[in-house]
């Protein structure tokens, strides 16, 4: 099916009056009426989403405000009903809501998508630069030589350190 939950806000930063939602995504290619389909919470609360269309490439956020669906800050679930009352899709809320951010779908790329976030960014006019064997290695020598460095530097202070506790542990030392 084309239509699923994308996400809900259960614990919106401040105020939860009115602010929580539940957003609904349309993956298609054609619109989808939405009469006799509904939305629930865990505790059986349904919105009925009749006189609602959710055009293509779409998403439709429906506010608690309109829904009166008031969603647990843990433990939730979000279910989508198509008109025939099937299960179409489910978002589950595993444990305590952080405040402000929504309860989101995990979504396999597809090819088609990959090649539209990647492809397309890797094709672009964007300068790349890939190291070459001879900038690893000096980079790899000079950190080398830096870290020789700082513990040679390190040795002389606590070499130092020593002469310095011994002296002052000599007798007739006044410091």
């Amino acid at each position: 099916m084309s239509v699923v939950i994308k996400s809900f806000l259960a614990d919106p930063a401040g105020a939860d009056t009115g602010a929580e939602y539940i957003s609904l995504f349309n993956s298609g290619d054609a619109a989808v009426a939405l009469s006799g389909w509904s939305v629930r919470d865990k505790s059986g609360k349904t919105f009925g989403l009749s006189g609602y269309t959710l055009p293509a490439g779409k998403e439709l956020r429906l506010f608690s405000s309109v829904t009166k669906i008031t969603l647990n800050n843990s433990d939730e679930v979000v279910s989508l009903f198509d008109g025939a009352g099937t299960l179409v899709d489910e978002l589950s809320l595993v444990g305590k809501a952080v405040s402000g951010e929504p309860t989101l779908k995990f979504t396999a790329l597809t090819a088609d998508l990959r090649g539209k976030l990647f492809d397309d960014l890797a094709s672009s006019s964007l300068p790349v630069h890939r190291a070459q064997t001879g900038e690893v290695l000096a980079f790899w020598l000079i950190t080398s030589a830096f870290l020789a460095l700082a513990a040679v530097f390190g040795m002389r202070t606590i070499k130092e350190d020593e002469n310095s506790a011994q002296k002052n542990s000599q007798p007739g030392w006044n410091g």
